[in-house]
C-alpha cells in the first residue's frame, strides 16, 4: 500500500494537468477563432486588427480567466485576401513548470462584397 500510494497519486496529477492543459488549449483556439472573426469581417483593414488584438485580448480575460495566463495574440495577412491569427499562453499548471504553452493558429479568408455581375 504504502509503495502504491504515490503511484496512484502521480497518475491522478498527470491527468489533471493533462486535462488542464486539453482545456488550456481549447480556449486559446476560441479566442483566436474570435480574434479571426472580427479581422475577416472588418475587411482585413489596418483598422479592424488594431480592434481584433483588442478584442482577442479582452476575450482571452474572459472566457479564459486564470485558465489562460500569459497570452499573446499575433495576427499577420499572408496575402491579401487571408488572415491568419495565431495565439499562445500558458494553461494552469498544477507544478510549477510542468504545462507546456498552448496554441492555436486559425486561418480564413477576408470577407468582402462581391457584386453580381
Amino acid at each position: 500500500m504504502v509503495f502504491y500510494t504515490p503511484l496512484l497519486m502521480l497518475a491522478i496529477l498527470a491527468i489533471v494537468q493533462f486535462s488542464l492543459t486539453w482545456y488550456g488549449n481549447e480556449l486559446a483556439g476560441a479566442v483566436a477563432r474570435e480574434t479571426a472573426r472580427v479581422v475577416r469581417t472588418g475587411g482585413g483593414s489596418d483598422d479592424s486588427v488594431t480592434r481584433a488584438h483588442q478584442r482577442g485580448t479582452e476575450y482571452a480575460g474572459t472566457v479564459g480567466g486564470a485558465s489562460l495566463r500569459d497570452v499573446s495574440v499575433e495576427i499577420s495577412r499572408p496575402d491579401a485576401q487571408t488572415v491568419r491569427v495565431t495565439v499562445t499562453g500558458r494553461a494552469v499548471e498544477i507544478v510549477q513548470g510542468l504545462a507546456p504553452r498552448v496554441s492555436a493558429t486559425v486561418q480564413g479568408p477576408v470577407e468582402g462584397f462581391r457584386a453580381d455581375l
